[in-house]
């Protein structure tokens, strides 16, 4: 008999515990970033760049500007590395390319946006990674002759994913 009372005990405790689940479609939802995705976007984006004659390093990061991909060119710079991560962290945390920033650290109003946290870097070469007007990642490329090539081969990467 008490092995019973417990069971109906346990029953009644889980159906209370999992009516509380029927709320969580009342939130709000996120896009994410799939690693695939990422892994797709930072190839196509080193192609791009390999093309144009130069081998970058590649990062990829969330919305949350954490790491998901990284690719390091062969004959990258050692600092090339960090500065990817940094453009990508930039776009993707900030929600706008990293070019729009490099204009205005020279403007007295927004002088202090390289201040605001040791990961963000105001150079050409960071997009945010864009599907359905969500911010999901962004993208940090370093190591080509020029930060607008960078930028270039990110934006192409990007446009063949999200056409």
């Amino acid at each position: 008999m008490k092995q019973v009372t417990t069971k109906k005990a346990v029953l009644f405790l889980g159906c209370v515990l999992l009516s509380g689940l029927t709320f969580a479609k009342d939130l709000p939802t996120v896009e994410v970033l799939p690693i695939e995705l990422a892994q797709k976007i930072a190839k196509a984006a080193y192609k791009n760049c390999v093309e144009q004659g130069a081998t970058p390093s590649v990062s990829i990061v969330d919305q949350q500007g954490t790491l998901m991909y990284f690719q390091r060119g062969e004959n990258a710079g050692p600092h090339s590395a960090k500065t990817s991560f940094r453009k990508a962290y930039t776009a993707a945390t900030l929600k706008m390319p990293t070019s729009t920033f490099a204009a205005f650290v020279d403007m007295p109003k927004f002088s202090q946006l390289a201040k605001m946290g040791d990961d963000i870097l105001l150079l050409t070469g960071g997009l945010p990674i864009i599907n359905k007007s969500a911010v999901i990642g962004g993208i940090g490329i370093s190591g080509a002759p020029s930060p607008e090539l960078e930028e270039k081969c990110a934006a192409d990467a990007l446009a063949s994913e999200f056409k």
